[in-house]
């Protein structure tokens, strides 16, 4: 099952703003795949058990990584 139209375009138009060219329906359902593919693997839910020591963590580092933005 591939991406709606609708997604389609919305994929085609973000990927025209972040790189600066246009893709093929194609290729945007291809590269929205592999990107939900690599989502599917790297995503994992934060165990309530670690959560406030996420929290602490994203804290402590929020500038840190503002600045590299």
């Amino acid at each position: 099952m591939g991406l709606s139209q609708k997604a389609t375009e919305e994929y085609k138009k973000a990927y025209k703003e972040a790189f600066g060219r246009e893709i093929s329906d194609k290729e945007a359902q291809e590269l929205a795949f592999e990107l939900l593919s690599l989502f599917k693997i790297i995503y994992k839910p934060v165990p309530e058990a670690k959560k406030e020591a996420m929290k602490r963590i994203i804290k402590e580092y929020e500038g840190v990584l503002t600045d590299l933005i």
